[in-house]
């Protein structure tokens, strides 16, 4: 009787390949291939790791592709660019701890709080980037874009279709709550905010950036009945990371002046010089 021998390291990543692309059939009629090809000298297994591998490696980086443009970010950013150095105060073990993704397999939310301009929405993209790369389906939106959405979804009675895009991807990303007075222009805004926040809750994770600490959530959206009960449930069950310090934007902005002041210094000084001489 013949013993049955143990698949190969190439014969078991050949297997792995075959199931992430339905291949059944193959994987069925594999052993009788290498059988024939073994017969014969040939060692196709080779052959086959490469080509499925490279197979598999392109349709992964389809699918990511195609997850980034659904995800509709403004603009694509990376951890790797972000000046952890700048910001006051910023917990760097417990954004690299988030870049894991565990939040996601947990269900769990992130708050990311701090004053306009120190990075917020940049830790936010990088994390919801690396998500479309691990194929979570992720949605970004800034805070007034969606309510405006909801409000025209309620107006053209479109509304459970429009709640569908920003309650069934794994990962959504509300951006800039608190920095535009469109959220409270209108009464339902709170309303329809939690409305999506409620239809996630322990379900699918939900990043929040906001230079508004939770506690003047309520006093924001102006309905303290609404907004109370429903904060309570997300917070419970959100990560909060706070960054304290100024606005990059504001130094960058300042350092551009600075430097433009330091030349034209320089100018007055090469003209003083010219004329001396």
């Amino acid at each position: 009787m013949r013993r049955a021998t143990r698949p190969t390291k190439k014969m078991e990543r050949v297997l792995n390949c075959l199931d992430e692309l339905s291949l059944s059939a193959a994987k069925e009629e594999l052993s009788t291939l290498l059988d024939k090809a073994n017969k014969q000298g040939v060692e196709l297994i080779e052959g086959l790791d490469v080509l499925l591998n490279t197979e598999v490696l392109y349709r992964r980086e389809r699918r990511k592709n195609r997850r980034i443009k659904e995800a509709r970010f403004p603009e694509l950013k990376s951890l790797d660019d972000y000046n952890f150095n700048f910001p006051d105060k910023i917990n760097v073990p417990q954004i690299r701890a988030l870049t894991e993704l565990t939040f996601l397999k947990e269900a769990l939310n992130v708050i990311i709080s701090g004053q306009s301009g120190t990075g917020k929405s940049h830790i936010a993209m990088s994390l919801g980037l690396l998500a479309c790369g691990r194929e979570y389906r992720v949605r970004y939106t800034s805070c007034p874009g969606m309510l405006n959405d909801l409000y025209a979804a309620l107006a053209d009675h479109t509304l459970d279709k429009t709640l569908r895009r920003y309650v069934n991807p794994d990962l959504l990303i509300i951006d800039d709550l608190g920095t535009e007075k469109v959220e409270i222009v209108h009464g339902q805004g709170a309303a329809l905010f939690f409305k999506v926040i409620n239809k996630r809750h322990g379900n699918k994770s939900t990043i929040i950036t906001s230079n508004l600490d939770t506690d003047k959530w309520s006093e924001h959206f102006g309905d303290p009945n609404t907004t109370v009960a429903a904060l309570d449930r997300f917070t419970q069950h959100a990560i909060p990371v706070v960054i304290e310090g100024n606005s990059f934007r504001v130094k960058l902005m300042e350092e551009r002046l600075l430097s433009d002041d330091e030349k034209k210094g320089k100018k007055k000084e090469r003209k003083a010089t010219r004329k001396k001489k």
